[in-house]
């Protein structure tokens, strides 16, 4: 039966992702040093050396502090035609512009797009901002990087086909942006490439700067 349509259009609907992000910051780079710490431990000299067990059992609990830490934030990603707008309207790096020159052009467009993107919890630019301010520089990358792979239309979808051996599909190749480390800009890197043209959109550079 075919379907009309307004019963096409209903049944369509925008990307959607989840990120899980840490909202504590001293609890992600104790895990950072107790890892490296873990890496750098000699082997055990004897059976009464338990160096690296005592770091494993602290490492153990910072992962647990983790994730009591953690919050779910719902992206949706921009119609095709508006996310076009909206990144047609973000700022290109110059040449041999400097990254202390850079990052405070690029950085509200990055809390525009967060906000823009991010459904729950809803958040204006000047709140991502703030966020932004607070947020470990791991939870804020990630938080940028997955609102950038949605609009692009390349969250990393499993293969259900049933014949294959359940392998995930290869994740994005393409470079997402990068993002000041907190509400201080650092360094932010090349502009990220535009989204895929369409026949209904002008002509784009789809090639990363």
């Amino acid at each position: 039966m075919s379907l009309t349509f307004e019963e096409i259009l209903a049944r369509a609907s925008l990307a959607e992702d989840t990120v899980t992000l840490c909202l504590d910051g001293r609890v992600l780079d104790e895990i950072g040093a107790l890892q490296r710490r873990i890496a750098e431990a000699p082997p055990p000299v004897n059976l009464g050396d338990d160096t690296r067990a005592r770091l494993q059992e602290q490492l153990a609990g910072a992962v647990e502090r983790m994730r009591a830490s953690q919050v779910d934030f719902h992206l949706r990603a921009l119609p095709g035609p508006e996310w076009n707008a909206f990144y047609a309207a973000s700022p290109t790096r110059e040449d041999k512009e400097s990254d202390e020159d850079w990052a405070p052009r690029i950085y509200p467009w990055l809390t525009q797009m967060v906000s823009r993107t991010c459904t729950e919890p809803a958040m204006t630019a000047e709140q991502v901002t703030e966020l932004a301010g607070r947020l470990h520089a791991t939870s804020w990358n990630r938080l940028t990087n997955a609102c950038w792979l949605l609009n692009r239309n390349e969250v990393e979808v499993p293969n259900f086909d049933p014949v294959s051996d359940g392998t995930p599909r290869s994740a994005p190749t393409s470079a997402p942006p990068t993002a000041p480390a907190s509400a201080t800009p650092a360094s932010a890197g090349a502009s990220p490439p535009r989204r895929p043209r369409t026949s209904t959109t002008r002509p784009v550079d789809s090639s990363a700067a």
